[in-house]
C-alpha cells in the first residue's frame, strides 16, 4: 500500500511539475507576444508618421517649387524686360545696370533650378551628372572647379542613389571650400567593372582630420560618413601632394 501511495506522490509531484512548467512557458509565450506586438506597434507607428512627414514635407515642396516657378520666375522674368526696356531708351547703358542685368539673370537660373530640385517628377529621374555641372557653373566664378568624367555618358545608379551621392560631393566641396580655403578644385569620376571612384582634390591648407572630426566642423565629416553608408560604400581622406586634401568616394556599382 505504502509504494502505491509514494508512487501516486510522485506522479503527482509530477504532474505538477509538468503543469508549473507548461504555465511558465506559455506565461512567456504570451509575454513575447505581448513585446512582439508592441514592437510591431512601435514600427508601424514610426513608419506611419515617417510617411506623413514625407507627405507633408513632398506636398509643401511641390508648393514652393511652383510658387517659385509660376510666381517669382515670371517676377524675375518681367523686371529683366524691364531692365532691356530701360536699357534701350538710354544712349549709353550705365555699367551699374549691366551688372544688375547679370545679377538678375544669375537670379532667375538659380530660382530655376531650386524649381527643379523641388519637383518630384525631376527628382525621380535625378542625374548625378547633369546637376553636378550645374552646381560646378553656380561655384566657380568665386571658386574654380574643374569635372573630369573619364568619358562616363552616365551612372549605373538608381535616381535616389545619385541624389544622396550629389549631397556627398556637395559636403566635399563645401569643406573645400569653407575650411580648407581652396583656391582650386578638381573632381574625377571613374570607375571599373565592380565599383565608381569619385575623387575631389583640393589645393587648400588640409586639415588634422582627427581633430575636425572631435569638433563643431566634424558635422559635415559625420554627414558624409552617414550617406556613404546609405551606399554601401566608403570614404578616405588623404593628403594632396603638394598641398591640399583628397577625399575618395568609393561606391560599388548597382547589380
Amino acid at each position: 500500500m505504502l509504494p502505491q501511495i509514494v508512487g501516486a506522490a510522485g506522479l503527482l509531484v509530477i504532474i505538477m511539475g509538468i503543469t508549473m512548467l507548461l504555465v511558465v512557458v506559455i506565461s512567456r509565450n504570451k509575454q513575447n507576444a505581448i513585446e512582439l506586438e508592441k514592437k510591431a506597434l512601435e514600427e508601424k507607428f514610426a513608419s506611419t508618421l515617417a510617411q506623413s512627414k514625407y507627405e507633408i514635407q513632398e506636398a509643401t515642396y511641390q508648393s514652393i517649387g511652383r510658387e517659385l516657378h509660376d510666381n517669382i520666375g515670371q517676377l524675375l522674368s518681367s523686371t529683366k524686360v524691364l531692365l532691356n526696356v530701360a536699357s534701350l531708351q538710354l544712349n549709353t547703358t550705365p555699367q551699374a545696370l549691366l551688372d544688375a542685368e547679370t545679377t538678375l539673370n544669375d537670379g532667375i537660373q538659380e530660382v530655376r533650378n531650386l524649381s527643379k530640385i523641388l519637383n518630384k517628377k525631376w527628382l525621380e529621374q535625378f542625374s548625378l551628372l547633369d546637376n553636378l555641372q550645374i552646381e560646378i557653373n553656380r561655384l566657380k566664378q568665386a571658386h574654380p572647379i574643374y569635372l573630369h568624367t573619364d568619358n562616363i555618358a552616365e551612372l549605373s545608379f538608381s535616381p535616389e542613389k545619385q541624389l544622396i551621392l550629389f549631397r556627398l560631393i556637395q559636403e566635399a566641396l563645401n569643406n573645400a571650400i569653407r575650411h580648407a580655403e581652396a583656391k582650386k578644385i578638381d573632381i574625377e569620376i571613374s570607375q571599373n567593372s565592380h565599383q565608381c571612384f569619385f575623387r575631389i582634390k583640393d589645393d587648400g591648407k588640409g586639415f588634422d582630420l582627427e581633430q575636425q572630426e572631435n569638433g563643431v566642423k566634424g558635422v559635415g565629416l559625420l554627414h558624409i560618413r552617414e550617406r556613404i553608408n546609405l551606399l554601401q560604400g566608403s570614404v578616405e581622406w588623404l593628403p594632396n601632394i603638394p598641398t591640399g586634401t583628397l577625399v575618395l568616394l568609393t561606391i560599388p556599382k548597382e547589380i
